[in-house]
């Protein structure tokens, strides 16, 4: 995509590509372990413009998605925005989803491969309501910039500024500030996003790739699309119990849910695991003894730390310590994954992270 100037920047910087869903976008910036470490200590920025985007108008729009999704978005204001889990009837996930509520549409940020699931999923419901569900334009980008100080250098970038849990929205560019994790989403036309993305990085941050997103993911217990994020599994078990309303009534999947909260009845969760080497090929089973325990859904080498990976383990074989077998690898609990939900945009699963294994040392 060489006339375009996202595209462009990011090989200015010295960025290798890789194609996800049709999109190029950064792999790495030639030290996949050093983007990682920026994101955790400073700022880094990465490309989420392969992520699914999908804009939800009509008068109905906002209540149908209260109606079918985890999180209460009936008092959603203009402005905010919010994160929500689709679920199936049996409160199994279709994916994690942000709604922006601007001032005429809903913008619905999916994750990267999950759009045609999740426009889908919401057709099914469309019966007599006015609401329709369109692509935008094909010229849209998303940023993330993700780091305890990405308000900051969003700042110095002179971008809108966002409160927590709210975007604001200007012609052709959206942002929004996530009300939990560390991160500023950036949406809009290419040429916008390109803009944004020149000034980001003037401030300081670090722009960052796919390679070193997976390893990220991994460390701070980030459930990834067709990983973590999957009909296998509900939110709960995901850890994305702040992205659901208990109070808020009947929705998709909601009587499963409140059942297994209300009555403490969830058997399995998702946590971060440590590895004594590679587990070989995924999902790999983690037992203890000759008994299943669990399932290893993600893993990756991170320099200076060794092999991380995200396991879904039934709690009372789950206590930090528990020491268990994960595919060809030992497993040592780390701790339970769980915090407020990263969205938006949806950074459950990285563009192109799926296969990222093993990836260089840091210089």
């Amino acid at each position: 995509m060489a006339d375009d100037p996202l595209v462009s920047l990011w090989l200015s910087l010295g960025a290798s590509l890789c194609d996800a869903d049709g999109r190029d976008v950064p792999r790495a910036f030639g030290d996949a372990a050093a983007e990682c470490r920026a994101a955790r200590q400073g700022a880094a920025l990465f490309d989420f413009s392969a992520g699914g985007r999908l804009l939800v108008r009509g008068r109905d729009g906002l209540d149908l998605l209260h109606r079918i999704s985890t999180a209460d978005l009936k008092g959603l204001a203009v402005g905010a925005t919010r994160p929500t889990v689709f679920t199936d009837n049996k409160g199994r996930m279709v994916d994690l989803v942000g709604v922006f509520r601007r001032p005429d549409d809903l913008l619905l940020a999916t994750s990267v491969g999950a759009r045609t699931a999740v426009a889908a999923h919401l057709e099914r419901f469309i019966i007599s309501e006015d609401v329709q569900v369109e692509d935008p334009e094909p010229a849209w980008a998303s940023l993330l910039l993700w780091g305890p100080q990405a308000a900051e250098t969003a700042a110095r970038a002179g971008l809108p500024a966002a409160p927590p849990g709210e975007a604001v929205s200007e012609p052709d560019l959206t942002v929004a500030r996530a009300a939990g994790p560390p991160g500023v989403g950036v949406h809009g036309r290419v040429a916008r996003v390109a803009d944004a993305a020149a000034r980001l990085a003037a401030a300081g941050a670090r722009p960052a790739g796919t390679e070193a997103w997976e390893l990220l993911r991994i460390l701070e217990g980030i459930p990834a699309y067709g990983r973590e994020i999957t009909p296998d599994w509900n939110p709960l078990e995901a850890g994305l119990g702040p992205a659901i309303s208990f109070t808020k009534g009947c929705y998709v999947g909601q009587e499963v849910i409140a059942r297994l909260h209300t009555y403490e009845k969830q058997r399995r969760a998702l946590f971060r695991v440590a590895l004594s080497g590679d587990p070989g090929p995924l999902p790999a089973p983690v037992r203890i003894g000759d008994q299943e325990a669990g399932r290893l859904t993600s893993a990756a080498e991170v320099p200076g730390e060794g092999w991380r990976g995200l396991a879904y383990v039934r709690l009372e074989h789950a206590t930090p310590g528990s020491r268990l077998a994960a595919g060809s690898a030992r497993a040592e609990i780390l701790g339970r994954c769980g915090s407020d939900p990263v969205a938006p945009p949806p950074v459950s699963r990285g563009p192109a992270g799926l296969g990222f294994r093993k990836f260089p040392k840091s210089g």
